[in-house]
């Protein structure tokens, strides 16, 4: 199967995009708002769509320490 990759400019300031990611809120707000589960590490985060969904275990969240800048 290829790999597809996708880059994305954002311009937000990096602890915005990060409590976006990260967060039940933050994904609710912006992806699918039937979302729960917890957002820390080790935990599961539950994404609920019309179709379905999916669950996404939190391997690990360290803001900006894996940024390029």
């Amino acid at each position: 199967m290829v790999d597809i990759l996708h880059r994305v400019g954002i311009t937000a300031p990096r602890d915005d995009v990060f409590r976006a990611l990260t967060t039940r809120e933050g994904l609710a707000a912006w992806w699918t708002e039937d979302t729960s589960g917890d957002g820390t590490p080790g935990g599961v985060l539950e994404l609920r769509f019309d179709q379905g969904g999916f669950d996404m275990k939190v391997l690990e969240a360290a803001p900006a320490a894996r940024c390029g800048r």
